[in-house]
């Protein structure tokens, strides 16, 4: 049986011991959880994985003035992120190969996303980011492990050469 096409962003292997930080959102921005988001040039929250990276939103983005969810960000608004430069996550790739985790293990080679607010991928045939490490194969939903090809999911980290955290040289 094949992977299921379902992209839901980024999602931490295992939440525990992980922790969050809190940052302010881009005013404008559309954001949802396991999105990926990189810092802007004022410091504030963009979706996509633009250098640096932050990391991976976790829930929705918070209201300034009331701490509600919102749908879009206005000017002070805020949201969580997986911010840990370590965390492994799983995530849907557009087509995996037995070759990935080897390809990408050379930070000059890593995979780029697609950016689409609550269901960003990792593009296997795209290194101009060079955002995502690939590790290794996961599970589909249903518990059955991903298989080689389209769609599998994958266990994989941000690149810490683009990471805000990362390493840096």
């Amino acid at each position: 049986m094949g992977n299921t096409n379902r992209p839901i962003g980024f999602r931490p292997q295992n939440a525990d011991g992980e922790h969050c930080r809190k940052y302010v959102i881009t005013a404008a921005q559309v954001l949802a959880d396991g999105d990926m988001v990189s810092f802007d040039s004022s410091g504030t929250l963009v979706i996509g994985a633009g250098s640096p990276i932050a990391g991976v939103v976790n829930g929705g983005m918070i209201d300034a003035t009331d701490g509600g969810i919102k749908t879009t960000a206005e000017a002070g608004d805020t949201c969580f992120v997986w911010d840990d430069p370590n965390t492994v996550f799983i995530a849907q790739i557009s087509s995996f190969a037995a070759t990935n985790p080897y390809t990408t293990a050379s930070s000059a080679a890593c995979f780029d996303i697609v950016s689409t607010t609550g269901a960003q991928y990792i593009d296997a045939t795209a290194h101009t980011q060079d955002a995502i490490k690939i590790l290794g194969l996961e599970y589909e939903e249903d518990g059955v492990k991903s298989v080689a090809g389209a769609y599998a999911k994958v266990e994989c980290r941000i690149n810490g050469l683009k990471h805000a955290f990362g390493v840096t040289a």
